[in-house]
């Protein structure tokens, strides 16, 4: 008898995170699985229920990109692999949306019994794994000061009037941060307001904001906005709206197996949505680090 392991997140989605393991304790009755289930009540829960290793043959997380991080880095400290899927149910879900993941769970059903895989790529900053981005500058921590409640009240909304509130309050930004980047492909300092290093296309909402990346390239894909004054920003967005952004004279984009990004500013790191530190780090490519259920 296989034993499935489900790490879930109960107020994710609106709370949507219960019904769906609800759902998923129905459908699975139907199957000789055993089911171990877990629900995250803190920080730090997803990674410690992921790294208990026992006799489980499939990872579950339920949740968003946040829970996905969490148990990621619980997923890879351990001495056996584990394939995950991940079924999401978060506030942005950029992963589930790049891998075009089921949020039916019908669907995720159906996904598990295939048990198709897909060798998927990880990155490592400092000692902490993300599965999708590593992000700073402006915006960047938008996603952990949104409220907990007005995530479960408004969805996506919250991030749209926490982005709307931080640009109004804090134009400041927009003059932006000494960063120094250091890559195989050589060295350079600018002003930049915002550097996303990324394991995918899909950040923050935008369905292709990093236009080359991919899950199992074994690559990451860098993306640094400079110092930009507020005659050139529309000009921008009207490049990112027709997908033209990373020709525009104020966008670096390279592609790197590693890059050092140091600042002599106090700069936060986020990963996958969360706060995970300061610069200077050291981000590098984890290549076919973990396998991931797909359709």
């Amino acid at each position: 008898m296989k034993t499935y392991k489900i790490i879930a997140n109960p107020s994710s989605g609106r709370e949507q995170g219960l019904q769906v393991v609800q759902d998923l304790v129905a459908l699975f009755s139907k199957d000789e699985v055993r089911l171990d289930i877990l629900f995250t009540q803190k920080e730090g829960d997803g990674t410690r229920f992921a790294r208990q290793e026992g006799e489980e043959d499939l990872l579950i997380a339920i949740g968003g990109d946040g829970t996905v991080n969490e148990v990621v880095n619980g997923l890879y400290e351990r001495t056996r692999p584990l394939p995950l899927a991940i079924f999401p149910c978060g506030t942005v879900n950029d992963l589930g949306q790049y891998l075009d993941l089921p949020s039916d769970s019908g669907e995720f059903y159906q996904m598990i019994k295939k048990q198709k895989t897909l060798k998927a790529d990880l990155g490592k900053a400092a000692d902490r794994i993300f599965i999708n981005v590593a992000a700073g500058g402006l915006f960047s921590e938008v996603a952990y000061s949104v409220p907990d409640k007005n995530k479960s009240l408004l969805g996506r909304k919250a991030y749209y009037l926490e982005g709307a509130r931080s640009f109004l309050t804090n134009r400041k930004e927009m003059e932006g941060f000494p960063l120094d980047i250091t890559s195989p492909e050589g060295h350079f300092s600018t002003e930049a307001v915002l550097f996303i290093v990324a394991n995918t296309r899909r950040v923050g909402g935008f369905e292709n904001l990093v236009p080359e990346a991919e899950i199992h390239d074994g690559q990451l894909d860098v993306l640094i906005i400079k110092e930009i004054d507020m005659g050139n920003i529309l000009e921008l967005l009207r490049d990112l709206g027709r997908g033209k952004h990373v020709e525009n004279q104020h966008v670096i984009y390279f592609k790197t197996p590693w890059v050092q990004l140091e600042s002599s500013q106090d700069l936060a790191l986020d990963l996958d949505g969360e706060y995970a530190g300061k610069l200077p780090v050291k981000i590098e490519i984890i290549p076919e680090a973990i396998d991931l259920v797909v359709k």
